[in-house]
């Protein structure tokens, strides 16, 4: 496997993540450190093992209570659990379902 998953604390919150309506992710967002400080919000960002580049696995936090992962048997994918979506789709239906619960999704 040439990929590693590890949760980080995230560099940079979005302004769109004020929009999730997990209260403890807003306290969180409210008491922010300053830039490069601490913000005890995660997300997951996936490591090039042979260069050592890292990415962002998806541009959400992880929900409050921790997530699980898995990769699957030939390490093409992944499954992540407890997970917001990200809140850059046009679709105001889907959307708003994204706000507010913790998906369990396959990358």
């Amino acid at each position: 496997m040439r990929n590693l998953l590890v949760q980080t604390q995230a560099q940079h919150i979005s302004n769109v993540w004020s929009e999730y309506e997990d209260k403890f992710l807003q306290g969180l967002m409210h008491h922010t450190a300053s830039q490069g400080g601490y913000t005890y919000i995660y997300q997951y960002e996936l490591v090039d093992t042979l260069t050592g580049a890292s990415q962002l696995l998806i541009d959400a936090p992880i929900g409050t209570f921790g997530s699980e992962m898995a990769w699957s048997p030939d390490s093409e994918s992944v499954v992540v659990s407890d997970v917001y979506l990200p809140l850059s789709v046009d679709n105001p239906a889907e959307r708003s379902g994204e706000k507010d619960a913790y998906f369990l999704s396959r990358i």
